[in-house]
């Protein structure tokens, strides 16, 4: 078992080193972001564990800080970056299978030792059953001013019994302040290798969602994505009910799907 996660683990910091050359200057190369992402996805259950201690944005801001710290690059590379890949999902992709592969590697070290923390990783207590239920992992609500940490909020999810073929997952959020376009994206990976995404940029106030339908002929393993909330000098924004649902699926849902964009990852 341990060489062929040695073997997984050369492979990826292959694939991570050819994508390097695709990468513009002022962009983190794929390496480095992960490893920021890695960190940002735990600074943020940090901060969903200890929400009484959180309650405050500038401590949200001073745990985001330190992070940006440590890997020595400033807010505004990070959302630029975060941008890039957005706009690139083959390497968004590849980036984020090896953020996972990071967080699972430390909880199987035990390294993390916080048990919010390794539930929100997991998402092994967030196991559901039912026709259409509330999968959202983080907060329900989210201001944005300028000069915040950040502009994203990024989630995740990996398959677990509640999961069934041909779900499709809605993410919805009502927006407040918000005068510019706002992008969402949301991918899903399957076992043969296939990822398919969806992105839309609402731009005005009130609720908006964002709708992926899986393809019920394939098995989904995991679910992730971003909303991007750009704020303006004097500006504040707030995103408010902030929900994820997971719905069965439907007679309609083929044909819905035809507005998503299909990849085949790079092995």
């Amino acid at each position: 078992m341990r060489n062929i996660a040695a073997v997984k683990i050369a492979l990826m910091a292959a694939i991570l080193l050819v994508s390097c050359s695709q990468v513009p200057d002022g962009v983190l190369k794929p390496g480095k972001m992960a490893d920021v992402l890695t960190d940002i996805h735990k600074g943020d259950a940090i901060v969903e564990t200890n929400s009484r201690t959180y309650q405050n944005d500038s401590l949200k801001n001073v745990l985001r800080q330190s992070i940006l710290k440590k890997h020595k690059i400033d807010q505004a590379t990070l959302d630029s970056s975060i941008v890039w890949y957005s706009r690139n999902m083959k390497l968004y992709v590849e980036v984020y299978d090896k953020v996972l592969e990071n967080l699972d590697n430390e909880l199987a070290d035990a390294r993390v030792t916080s048990v919010g923390l390794k539930k929100s990783i997991s998402q092994t207590s967030r196991i559901s059953d039912g026709d259409s239920v509330n999968v959202w992992t983080g907060a329900p609500s989210a201001r944005f001013a300028y000069g915040s940490a950040s502009e994203f909020i990024n989630f995740h999810l990996n398959s677990d019994r509640g999961w069934e073929d041909g779900d499709s997952y809605h993410l919805s959020a009502v927006a407040i302040g918000l005068t510019k376009d706002s992008p969402r994206t949301i991918v899903v990976e399957y076992s043969d290798g296939t990822v398919e995404y969806v992105s839309d940029s609402p731009a005005s106030d009130g609720r908006h969602t964002t709708d992926i339908y899986l393809d019920p002929n394939k098995k989904a393993l995991r679910l992730y994505g971003s909303i991007r909330v750009p704020v303006s000098a004097g500006q504040t924004v707030f995103l408010d009910s902030i929900t994820l649902t997971r719905e069965r699926l439907q007679p309609m849902d083929s044909v819905r799907r035809h507005g998503q964009t299909l990849l085949k990852k790079t092995n």
